[in-house]
């Protein structure tokens, strides 16, 4: 059985400490790191519970639901059974119009797509979009950052005042996909704009859950205890979110069965219940989060780096 994945972070197969090992670590003990610590999310525990099933992931990180909504639209038919991860719908998402970049393939397309996530996302990206991009060079990148900056303002007097224009939109996306798939899997990331900061019962509150119970931050892990490195080297102490997905290995594996059971019961909806993903918190959970100092110790002991760490 092939299944399709389509969503945003919570579904783009990608290891967090990979950028950090690559900010840190000359490169080739940053790809000695990268290869032996390949992300494991949810869904491969799909095709580790049952062999018959053959997973497929389009997420994007940071993306919006008009993106997962054309990435579904080019992919769908490909699939006995697809799984829609839907997100924030206050995010926003466009093409770079880069001429003849639908040809391309589709990890190249993702690169042709420009998202936000919010202003932080904006201005940061504003600043900083491609530094961490070596090769092959993206062009247009001082253009794509002059989109980011115009976003700000956009976002924050225009997009933001109408929460319902977002909110409509993208139930309209949502009814879309049901109709062209009737039998589509649902998983809400995130609630509907219009519930303000309400998280119950999405992915994003697993993820609030397990930070909180682990670091005793209340806020959101994006914006508090978490810093974003775009470009230069963080800060030798500052702890670095490195989930998969934002889920430590247990939630994913809880996540997987979830799924399965939709799945075997033919259901169009995988609902989250937090006290299903209640429970004490492991050692295995708390070196999903780094630091720089951790990155250079662990690059000395299992690589001979000999970096200096002071």
């Amino acid at each position: 059985m092939k299944i399709g994945i389509f969503g945003d972070s919570y579904v783009e197969k990608w290891n967090p400490s990979h950028r950090l090992a690559r900010q840190c670590l000359p490169d080739d003990i940053a790809n000695l790191f990268c290869n032996d610590n390949q992300p494991i999310p949810w869904y491969s525990f799909l095709q580790i519970y049952n062999n018959t099933y053959e997973v497929f992931e389009h997420g994007c990180g940071g993306c919006d639901n008009w993106y997962i909504y054309n990435t579904f639209l080019d992919n769908h038919e490909k699939y006995e059974n697809v799984i829609i991860v839907w997100t924030n719908d206050a995010r926003y998402s466009w093409t770079t119009h880069e001429e003849g970049y639908e040809a391309y393939p589709e990890e190249e397309q993702k690169r042709h797509w420009l998202h936000v996530s919010n202003i932080g996302t904006a201005i940061n990206k504003s600043k900083h979009y491609g530094a961490e991009i070596k090769k092959p060079p993206i062009k247009g990148i001082p253009r794509y950052r002059e989109d980011y900056k115009t976003m700000i303002d956009f976002l924050g007097r225009i997009h933001y005042a109408d929460r319902r224009r977002h909110n409509t939109f993208s139930k309209l996306l949502r009814k879309e996909i049901q109709q062209i798939r009737p039998d589509a899997i649902f998983i809400n990331a995130f609630n509907p704009t219009e519930d303000k900061e309400d998280h119950n019962n999405t992915l994003h509150e697993i993820t609030l859950y397990e930070s909180k119970s682990m670091h005793g931050k209340t806020e959101d892990v994006d914006h508090a205890l978490i810093p974003t490195f775009y470009d230069g080297t963080p800060p030798m102490d500052a702890l670095i979110d490195c989930r998969v997905c934002h889920l430590t290995r247990t939630s994913h594996k809880k996540l997987a069965r979830m799924v399965m059971n939709a799945i075997d019961y033919k259901h169009t909806s995988v609902p989250i219940i937090i006290n299903d993903f209640y429970r004490e918190m492991e050692k295995q959970d708390y070196r999903e989060f780094w630091t720089r100092r951790d990155m250079l110790k662990y690059a000395n002991t299992y690589y001979n780096a000999g970096i200096s760490i002071g």
